[in-house]
């Protein structure tokens, strides 16, 4: 039992960073955090 729930926390935060990182992804193209977007 403990270990499921570690496992099912451990699965929702990474989707949690995964949104994150795509929104942050998404905001930043315009934005010169990347180099190649000029």
């Amino acid at each position: 039992f403990e270990s499921y729930s570690c496992q099912s926390l451990e699965k929702s935060l990474l989707q949690h960073q995964k949104m994150q990182f795509f929104q942050q992804f998404s905001s930043g193209v315009q934005s010169p955090f990347l180099p190649t977007a000029s």
